[in-house]
């Protein structure tokens, strides 16, 4: 309802004096202003025009319209007028008490009436101060909330910094250990290579080699053949004169050497290659150190931000309470359920002389690790 009040007095407000009209008229452009601001307006100008538009007009061009006019005096009749923050609106009286628990002001009549009835009140002046001390506590009761949520915050925010920091850190040491890696496959590979071509040429120059000596063999009995076939050739008598060193010849060749002395060659099969490799890789790969678990961490025993390591502290930690937490010792993050398993403990000095016991470190899979001080 307000808001068509507003608007429709926006529609009935003279644009010079920026009143509701009065006495309205209206101009064949169609603007509309009052007949009294309309001429105090012209009076200043050497040509008279719309103070809208400004499209030139002329002096009989105004036109009234009743109905209009009446319009707007209804509207000033019946706008509303603005109510004093200090006044009663049901006895339009000043407003001098407050009613703390309808939390409400009231005036003299609403108390001579007993509207507020066995209520706790009081004069505004006195009001002010007590609500103002209540609101106050209030307020050191939220700066409290405020403060640890603050706290809570900033602990978040060291946290992610704790994160982006090692997950940095962690980066680079994984990409320095897969360099090492690769660096080892590569060199690895190079080495199997050349082991490869190495035993490749020896072989190839064997062969080589007792391919001259069958070459040299082939050729001399070759000759011996042809100059055999010769002699069979020649005359009775000389033939028979030979025939000796002929048979010689032949004697000598029929039982020529033709094994090439040579093993059957064999490549190295890919696995045991491979087998080989990784054993020789199991050498540059570090010792994991022991990851502990710090849901099941005794509150006496403060880890590392690796969780990696513990120190024995007097006053009991503030950490949460859950079903797995340990009253002495701390849990591995990984259990065993078989093998050997064993942890170089450094540092132990320390908490010796406050735990003058048997250090346990018992596994989440099965058998325990225990070192005796």
């Amino acid at each position: 309802m307000a808001d068509a009040l507003l608007s429709m007095e926006e529609d009935l407000t003279c644009v010079i004096c920026c009143d509701v009209y009065t006495d309205p008229v209206t101009l064949k452009c169609s603007h509309s202003l009052c007949e009294k601001c309309l001429q105090e307006f012209w009076s200043t100008q050497d040509v008279i025009r719309c103070p809208v538009c400004r499209k030139e007009c002329s002096h009989d061009e105004p036109t009234k319209s009743l109905a209009f006019k009446s319009l707007c005096e209804t509207f000033k009749r019946k706008k509303p007028t603005a109510i004093s923050e200090d006044i009663c609106q049901e006895h339009n009286k000043k407003l001098k008490f407050f009613c703390y628990e309808d939390e409400k002001l009231f005036c003299v009549v609403c108390q001579a009436l007993q509207i507020h009835e066995n209520h706790k009140w009081s004069p505004v002046e006195e009001a002010v101060v007590n609500v103002k001390e209540d609101l106050e506590e209030h307020i050191d009761a939220l700066q409290v909330t405020f403060d640890e949520l603050k706290e809570a915050h900033d602990s978040c925010m060291k946290q992610i910094e704790f994160i982006e920091e090692h997950s940095s850190a962690g980066e680079n040491k994984i990409k320095e250990e897969y360099k090492k890696l690769h660096q080892f496959l590569k060199d690895e590979e190079a080495r199997w290579t050349r082991s490869l071509q190495k035993e490749v040429k020896s072989q190839e120059l064997k062969i080589r080699a007792r391919m001259e000596e069958l070459s040299k063999q082939i050729s001399d009995l070759s000759e011996k053949v042809a100059a055999v076939w010769q002699d069979m050739e020649a005359e009775n008598i000389t033939f028979l004169q030979n025939y000796s060193k002929n048979l010689q010849r032949v004697r000598c060749s029929s039982d020529p050497n033709t094994d090439p002395e040579l093993n059957e060659y064999q490549l190295h099969p890919p696995q045991t290659m491979i087998f080989t490799t990784w054993a020789r890789m199991l050498e540059l790969v570090e010792k994991p150190p022991v990851t502990l678990d710090p849901k099941t961490a005794s509150p006496k025993l403060l880890l590392s931000p690796d969780w990696s390591s513990i120190q024995y502290v007097e006053s009991k930690l503030c950490v949460s309470e859950n079903p797995e937490r340990l009253y002495v010792g701390v849990l591995a993050s990984q259990g065993f359920s078989s093998g050997l398993h064993c942890w170089d403990v450094e540092n132990i000095i320390q908490l010796v002389s406050f735990h003058k016991s048997s250090i346990h470190l018992p596994s989440t899979g099965g058998d325990t690790g225990t070192g005796e001080l």
